[in-house]
């Protein structure tokens, strides 16, 4: 059994079982995800479509046009990459500062959620870990324009799961927020 584990050691270059593991074959990423809540219904939670002409969300939230543009339309949490070695709760309060507009926005402690799934044949799975940090916000939602086409606190028990961009549902569910029931359904 002890030859047979594989730990979280990664180098360029390292080989399966040795004692430094190469990186995930099809990548992996960190992410922080804000899920703010307004002072007068913490049961809703702060989401928007992006404005996929915005040139900011390559650096604010680590998005090409490409992906933008697919997202458009569509609900998403304000959320980014982490920066090569950030921390994250440095990425958080930048989410809220770059994202938002909001400056000191007190954060729980995030939840800290892996997975894992296959994308190429052939490769180890990608790899995903989610910070995921709540918070309270003002009853108005932030008004950010330059990236966003609208913003809305919503209750995530009735949104359609399908009407979500790069599985920021999936992201809710994770946080324990149910999608897709509505209230008293």
């Amino acid at each position: 059994m002890e030859a047979s584990r594989r730990f979280c050691r990664f180098r360029t270059g390292g080989r399966p079982g040795g004692d430094l593991e190469p990186l995930p074959g099809d990548g992996m990423c960190l992410s922080v995800f804000l899920l703010l809540a307004p002072k007068s219904d913490t049961t809703k939670v702060l989401l928007g479509t992006v404005r996929p002409e915005a040139p900011g969300w390559v650096s604010a939230g680590a998005m090409d046009a490409g992906r933008a543009a697919k997202s458009r339309g569509r609900w998403m949490l304000p959320s980014s990459h982490l920066m090569v070695f950030e921390s994250p709760d440095d990425a958080a309060n930048r989410v809220a500062r770059e994202q938002l507009g909001l400056e000191g926005i007190p954060l729980h402690p995030p939840k800290i959620v892996s997975e894992t799934y296959g994308r190429e044949s052939g490769v180890d799975p990608h790899w995903d870990l989610h910070f995921i940090y709540r918070g309270v916000a003002a009853d108005e939602p932030p008004r950010f324009p330059a990236l966003w086409e609208r913003l809305e606190y919503l209750e995530p028990r009735a949104l359609d799961p399908t009407k979500f961009a790069r599985s920021h549902g999936d992201i809710l569910e994770l946080a324990g927020s149910a999608l897709g029931h509505t209230p008293g359904g």
